[in-house]
Parts: structure tokens; sequence; C-alpha cells
């Protein structure tokens, strides 16, 4: 949602991210994962419709930690990227 309003990833969710990478090592625990997903539910419940809808022609370059960078549009980037890793971790979880 940061990047479709344009804004920086607050420090939390970076956190978040490398927790994520660092699972392997460092498994959570089934609380941790219940705190984050109210976190992102949370998160979903504060947006507005016109704010999705605002975003939709926004250009987004997304940047994967090998460096390669994806440039779409917010529309593009949910549609093709974040509705897809959505579901895959959905599912997988």
């Amino acid at each position: 949602m940061y990047r479709l309003r344009g804004e920086p990833a607050p420090d939390a969710v970076l956190q978040v991210r490398q927790e994520g990478r660092d699972g392997g090592e460092q498994p959570g625990g089934w609380a941790a994962a219940r705190a984050r997903v109210a976190e992102a539910l949370d998160l979903l419940a504060s947006i507005g419709p016109d704010e999705l809808a605002a975003a939709a022609d926004r250009p987004i370059a997304h940047e994967l930690p090998t460096g390669m960078v994806f440039d779409m549009t917010g529309e593009t980037y949910v549609r093709d990227w974040a509705l897809p890793q959505a579901a895959f971790h959905q599912l997988t979880a």
C-alpha cells in the first residue's frame, strides 16, 4: 500500500520483510504471525476505495533484492505482482 500511496515503507514494514528473509534461520511463532496478519488487516481497513483508484496510473519502480527493477503502473503492480504474491503466500501458509 505504501508503494501505491507514493510513500516510503516505514521501518516496521522493512523489519517484517527482513524477518521473512531470515525465517529459515530464525523462524517465528504463531503468535507473531497472527500479530502480523492483524497489522496487515488494520492497514487494509484504513484504505479508501478512492485511494486505490487514484494510484492506478501512478508509476511504480519495484526493485528486487537482486537489483532487478520492474517499472509498472499502480494497476499493473497490484494485478501482476501484489495479488499473485499475496495469493501464493496465503496458499503456502
